[in-house]
């Protein structure tokens, strides 16, 4: 809070400030880990993550004030899910050759008894291991993050019943908080920003190079809830040499092969198109940053799970070969061609 530019401003920026910009700003979310109950990133590697990902050399991440706290804290979910906001995550935790040898390292942190903060060692810390992905909290921003216009979706939004069985499956196995239960909040702000923002969702993009199998089925279950849905845009990466052609197209087949079986289940009465984009790494946040555009044109209702699949790869593959140019295919003539095959 106390660090400062080189022009002498204040390195945290108010929310006066903010909304007196004239300026278009770049604004980037982070969603990571509490590695203890009394520090967030007692090691830095949280930092560390961060200032990789963004290239930059310093990063920020304290404000003290209560007040802009709070604010911030209520409307948690409008950042993570806002348009012009992008989602930084930070999914991995410090590793444990790091917290070994910093256990004897002194880490500031705020002294609930005595209202002070003070200087304990590392490893006096309630640390918590909890994985990325069973984290409470983590799992909202993932979910929140989902429901933008983005191509970098590694995630598919799902209804708040479904969000809310797998939140707590019965087994003890269901997301966890560092601090205290705010399961109830979570739920209430899952279910909020899913039933503001899917049923007007008209494009959906998906990053195919981090999105998993298990995603993708998960379309089946949240597709209905897309009233308005009209495109689905997958992403893909233009590697100049990839290290293994093979299992990047073997993944694909999978990929693809689960999104297909997902839409065969469902009815889309909007949905008219599947577009394949294929860019440099570098690009990949936003529709217009993206290459060569391959589009598979619905033109019949997708209900066969294997012809579906055919077209898929086809598109898939034409997008990725292409550097510059569009085309499209369109479904029905995989559906007359495997008709004939049989016949």
């Amino acid at each position: 809070e106390r660090a400062g530019t080189k022009d002498g401003m204040p390195a945290l920026v108010g929310h006066e400030e903010v909304q007196n910009q004239d300026a278009w700003v770049e604004i980037k979310v982070v969603s990571h880990c509490w590695e203890s109950k009394q520090h967030p990133d007692p090691y830095g590697h949280q930092l560390r993550q961060l200032v990789e990902k963004l290239q930059q050399p310093y990063a920020y991440d304290d404000c003290s004030e209560v007040a802009a706290f709070g604010r911030a804290m209520a409307n948690m979910h409008v950042l993570y899910s806002h348009e012009e906001a992008e989602t930084v995550f930070l999914d991995e935790l410090t590793p444990t050759d790091i917290i070994e040898a910093h256990k004897d390292s002194l880490i500031a942190v705020y002294d609930e008894e005595s209202r002070m903060v003070k200087q304990i060692p590392a490893s006096k810390l309630e640390a918590n291991r909890t994985p990325y992905e069973s984290r409470g909290w983590c799992s909202a921003e993932v979910q929140w993050s989902c429901t933008k216009d983005a191509v970098s979706n590694s995630a598919i939004p799902l209804p708040p019943h479904v969000f809310a069985e797998r939140f707590a499956d019965g087994k003890g196995t269901g997301l966890k908080f560092t601090l205290r239960s705010d399961a109830s909040e979570v739920l209430r702000l899952q279910a909020q920003v899913f039933n503001e923002k899917i049923p007007k969702c008209k494009l959906f993009g998906i990053n195919l190079h981090v999105v998993r199998e298990d995603d993708l089925s998960d379309l089946a279950v949240a597709l209905p809830a897309f009233e308005s849905l009209e495109c689905i845009i997958f992403c893909m990466y233009k590697d100049e040499r990839p290290k293994n052609r093979r299992s990047v197209e073997d993944r694909r087949s999978v990929l693809l092969s689960a999104f297909a079986k997902a839409l065969a289940q469902v009815t889309c009465p909007n949905l008219r198109e599947i577009q394949f984009h294929s860019a440099p790494r570098v690009h990949a946040n936003r529709y217009q940053d993206l290459g060569s555009t391959e589009s598979l044109i619905l033109d019949q209702p997708p209900s066969d799970a294997g012809v579906l699949h055919r077209a898929l790869l086809q598109a898939c593959d034409k997008s990725d070969a292409n550097c510059v140019e569009s085309g499209e295919v369109r479904l029905s003539e995989y559906a007359s061609g495997a008709a004939k095959q049989l016949a």
